[in-house]
Protein backbone atom coordinates (compact mmCIF):
# COMPACT_ATOMS: atom_id res chain seq x y z
CA UNK A 1 0.00 0.00 0.00
CA UNK A 2 1.29 3.48 -0.86
CA UNK A 3 1.64 5.92 2.04
CA UNK A 4 -0.47 8.43 0.08
CA UNK A 5 -3.58 7.17 -1.71
CA UNK A 6 -5.63 9.32 -4.08
CA UNK A 7 -9.32 8.56 -3.61
CA UNK A 8 -12.43 9.92 -5.32
CA UNK A 9 -15.41 11.23 -3.36
CA UNK A 10 -18.58 13.27 -3.76
CA UNK A 11 -18.61 16.71 -2.12
CA UNK A 12 -21.27 16.88 0.62
CA UNK A 13 -21.98 20.50 -0.39
CA UNK A 14 -22.18 20.65 -4.20
CA UNK A 15 -22.37 16.96 -5.13
CA UNK A 16 -19.38 17.29 -7.45
CA UNK A 17 -16.73 14.60 -7.76
CA UNK A 18 -13.49 15.47 -5.96
CA UNK A 19 -10.18 13.69 -5.38
CA UNK A 20 -8.38 13.72 -2.04
CA UNK A 21 -4.89 12.53 -1.15
CA UNK A 22 -5.23 10.35 1.94
CA UNK A 23 -2.15 9.82 4.12
CA UNK A 24 -2.32 6.17 5.21
CA UNK A 25 0.62 6.40 7.61
CA UNK A 26 -1.54 7.93 10.38
CA UNK A 27 -4.68 6.44 11.89
CA UNK A 28 -7.66 8.42 13.21
CA UNK A 29 -7.18 11.67 11.31
CA UNK A 30 -9.60 14.58 11.34
CA UNK A 31 -9.11 17.73 9.29
CA UNK A 32 -10.81 20.32 7.08
CA UNK A 33 -10.23 20.41 3.33
CA UNK A 34 -11.90 22.80 0.90
CA UNK A 35 -13.86 21.35 -2.02
CA UNK A 36 -11.92 21.70 -5.27
CA UNK A 37 -15.12 22.70 -7.09
CA UNK A 38 -17.23 24.88 -4.75
CA UNK A 39 -14.54 25.84 -2.15
CA UNK A 40 -16.81 24.87 0.78
CA UNK A 41 -15.13 23.42 3.88
CA UNK A 42 -15.37 19.63 4.18
CA UNK A 43 -14.77 17.76 7.43
CA UNK A 44 -12.59 14.73 6.58
CA UNK A 45 -12.41 11.80 9.02
CA UNK A 46 -9.96 9.01 8.21
CA UNK A 47 -9.51 5.65 9.89
CA UNK A 48 -6.77 3.33 8.61
CA UNK A 49 -7.23 -0.21 9.92
CA UNK A 50 -4.05 -2.29 9.87
CA UNK A 51 -3.47 -3.91 6.45
CA UNK A 52 -6.78 -2.56 5.06
CA UNK A 53 -7.87 0.28 2.82
CA UNK A 54 -8.53 3.62 4.52
CA UNK A 55 -12.07 4.31 5.70
CA UNK A 56 -12.93 7.93 4.92
CA UNK A 57 -16.04 9.88 5.89
CA UNK A 58 -16.80 13.35 4.52
CA UNK A 59 -19.32 15.74 6.01
CA UNK A 60 -20.19 19.40 5.91
CA UNK A 61 -17.98 21.36 8.29
CA UNK A 62 -21.01 22.64 10.23
CA UNK A 63 -22.54 19.19 10.93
Amino acid sequence: MNPIETMDFVCPWCGGQISLNIDTTFNDQEYIEDCQRCCSPIQVNVNVPEMESPQVRLSRDNE
